[in-house]
């Protein structure tokens, strides 16, 4: 494997997607089909929840404290400052973490209309592609040796 997913925080990360996915992908038909407010209201709280873990795991994740090897460290660098860097920040951070999270806040705030949650689930669907990419094109940049 390569040394980057051998990080301790890849499965709490892993987890934490798979609930934005599914928040995410639950939200677009709950407003498709016009559910109730309570449920659109659940669903927005869980998938900003989820980001937020997202975001905090995904932080730890990329510490170099967390990884041990040169290759790790190198798969980092290119990740956060290198080939890597414009997909994860633009695609992964700002529109898979930040914007989504933000609309969801005044969504929930306000009680906005559904398409703020809409709009927050297709961006965090998007970032949560970028994410996946951009760490598994990261980790098979470094050579394995």
């Amino acid at each position: 494997g390569r040394d980057l997913w051998l990080s301790p925080m890849l499965a709490v990360v892993l987890v934490a997607q798979a609930a934005a996915a599914g928040a995410a992908a639950l939200a677009i038909v709950a407003v498709a089909r016009d559910a109730d407010d309570g449920l659109q209201r659940f669903l927005a709280l869980s998938l900003l929840a989820a980001i937020a873990v997202i975001a905090a795991s995904t932080a730890m994740e990329y510490s170099h404290a967390t990884h041990g090897t040169r290759q790790a460290r190198a798969a980092i660098r290119n990740l956060l400052r290198g080939p890597f860097a414009t997909m994860f920040w633009w695609g992964a951070v700002v529109a898979g973490m930040i914007a989504p999270a933000a609309l969801l806040a005044v969504s929930l705030a306000t009680d906005g209309p559904a398409a703020l949650l809409v709009a927050a689930a297709v961006l965090s669907l998007g970032g949560l592609f970028a994410a996946e990419h951009t760490f598994v094109k990261a980790g098979q940049s470094v050579p394995l040796s």
